[in-house]
């Protein structure tokens, strides 16, 4: 669930616009600190509106210039759960 709202674009879902994190869409933007704050951002949001059974624990972004990809380590735990859970995202540019 928290993988599939991560890699949804806004706009991509019928009658649902506004479901989603927009991380592709930093992809095509120059990479800097502010960059990885956004991303930081756009995942603690969908954490916070669409997805109430996990709790964030922390992120990690990385940028690969080789691959052009953003790298995601995504920490969190399920509600009533004590062991955090890990998700590795990388997200590259379709061409």
């Amino acid at each position: 669930s928290v993988r599939n709202l991560l890699l949804t674009d806004f706009y991509e879902r019928p009658m649902q616009p506004d479901v989603g994190s927009n991380l592709r869409a930093l992809l095509f933007e120059n990479y800097t600190p502010a960059t990885q704050l956004r991303a930081k951002a756009y995942i603690q949001d969908v954490f916070d509106n669409y997805e109430p059974r996990a709790e964030l624990v922390e992120t990690i972004i990385s940028f690969s210039e080789v691959q052009q990809a953003l790298n995601c380590t995504i920490y969190f735990r399920i509600i009533n759960s004590i062991e955090p859970t890990r998700l590795d995202l990388v997200i590259e540019r379709t061409r």
